[in-house]
């Protein structure tokens, strides 16, 4: 039985917590944890890497800072939406989520991103579950295990670095989540979404892409180091003071006299001294290392670790266009990536929930009842090219309309929607007029009679003035 519509006015946010989730947690799970930090045993365990170091390089490493931000803006540089067969599902789906919110004080744009920022980084993502039947429209449900469910009121993301997982030591089952910087609050497995990507077998998270890399940004940072002393170095012009000559050579108290009156000497001062001292300056004589080759190394590293080139971060680059744009070709690969894993997740993990509310199974959900986010092709030449093969496909009677219309992003059409298409407006009206079926006229007869009034003397080319009585 379906839920009565609610609107967000008649939510009470006071069984959400805005700004952080309120797991549910017992006393004796909190007494379990702190026996197994002292006896050990299974516990919870964090991540393979070191994801505070990821969030330390993303804070203060300006290549990766920006690769991320790029990776980002490709993935949400045009407009998403719901789409799906059933026109009910999909309002349902879209006034949920308005729902969400609204309770959840995160509007679902910032969500979404949130979650792909999330991924990006750290090929991980972990999302907290908040449920409570008075914040929500949802219908209470039963999951697989006989369960029953509240329904969803909010998402919440949750920091990935802080995050740490506990599993069963003998059958590896996850048994709950928790964050470090609050031992004391868990959640159960079934109030978290976790993905990752790039996880090998055996780990509970995925590598971040940043990981391989980082060695090579520390070295760079060495290497620029080093030739930020060079030029330090070389800038200051290296002067000789001989004090004497062959014959009469300085004395030690000379040399140590002069030596304190340089040394103390202002920056932009000067000295004077006696024919006995001479001034020169080697710095001409000194060869310099170019240090540019080895900066271009480290750097080519690291872009080429994180999947990118100077092409695609919009720097100028000796390649031709063809070659830049089988690079930037490759950059928009990566991304799509990270775009249909956003999408699986929404898709999975959220719109199938909020669907198996409304008494849809998730586990019997087909293509006319499931509702998926639509979100634009990275590569706009790609989309073009696979529009076009789409509509070829429907053209030879492989696939029906309305898969068509949902491949390439469009709901499927209403009768009235049919009536204007280009074919019903245009080129059905062309061909009866050819025929001679209809007049090659455009407008209704009605409007037609005013402007060129007709009887049964002919037709007028324009309306007659009113006459005087």
């Amino acid at each position: 039985m379906s839920a009565m519509i609610a609107t967000p006015s008649d939510f009470k946010t006071n069984d959400v917590v805005r700004r952080r989730p309120v797991p549910v947690i017992s006393i004796i799970s909190g007494i379990k944890n702190i026996i197994s930090q002292l006896f050990g045993g299974s516990g919870f365990r964090g991540s393979e890497y070191n994801l505070v170091k990821v969030r330390e390089v993303l804070n203060s490493e300006s290549i990766f800072r920006r690769i991320v931000d790029k990776y980002h803006e490709q993935l949400w540089k045009g407009p998403w939406k719901f789409i799906g067969r059933n026109s009910s599902n999909v309002e349902y789906i879209k006034r949920r989520f308005r729902e969400i919110a609204e309770v959840s004080g995160i509007p679902t744009q910032e969500l979404f991103e949130r979650i792909s920022r999330q991924l990006i980084t750290y090929s991980n993502v972990f999302i907290v579950k908040v449920r409570g039947r008075a914040s929500s429209s949802g219908s209470t449900r039963t999951d697989l295990s006989g369960k029953i469910l509240q329904p969803l009121a909010a998402w919440f993301p949750q920091p990935v670095e802080h995050m740490e997982i506990a599993r069963d030591p003998i059958t590896k089952k996850i048994e709950g989540y928790r964050l470090t910087s609050d031992p004391m609050v868990e959640w159960k497995p079934t109030e978290v979404i976790h993905v990752a990507i790039h996880r090998q077998e055996g780990y509970s998270f995925g590598c971040p892409m940043v990981i391989p890399v980082i060695p090579d940004i520390a070295c760079l940072r060495q290497v620029e180091n080093s030739a930020n002393i060079l030029v330090f170095q070389h800038s200051i012009p290296l002067m000789h003071f001989a004090i004497g000559t062959d014959d009469d050579p300085g004395s030690a108290d000379e040399i140590t006299d002069l030596n304190t009156k340089v040394s103390e000497m202002p920056t932009y001062g000067h000295i004077v001294t006696t024919n006995r001292i001479q001034i020169s300056i080697v710095e001409a004589k000194r060869q310099v290392m170019d240090m540019t080759p080895i900066l271009s190394y480290w750097k080519t590293r690291i872009l080429s670790g994180l999947g990118v080139s100077a092409v695609g971060l919009g720097e100028a680059s000796t390649s031709n266009r063809g070659t830049a744009t089988t690079v930037v070709s490759e950059f928009q690969n990566t991304a799509s990536a990270f775009q249909r894993t956003v999408a699986h997740i929404i898709d999975e993990y959220m719109i199938k929930e909020l669907l198996a509310e409304r008494e849809i199974s998730p586990v019997r959900i087909d293509d006319r009842k499931m509702v998926r986010i639509y979100m634009p092709e990275v590569d706009l030449d790609n989309k073009i090219k696979a529009n076009t093969h789409e509509v070829y496909l429907w053209e030879h009677n492989a696939k029906t309309w309305e898969e068509t219309r949902l491949s390439i992003g469009l709901e499927p059409l209403t009768d009235d929607e049919r009536e204007d298409m280009y074919l019903s407006r245009i080129m059905i009206p062309k061909a009866l007029a050819a025929k001679g079926v209809v007049e090659d006229v455009a407008g209704t007869p009605q409007t037609n009679n005013l402007l060129q009034p007709a009887n049964q003397y002919g037709k007028k080319t324009s309306p007659g003035r009113p006459k005087n009585d």
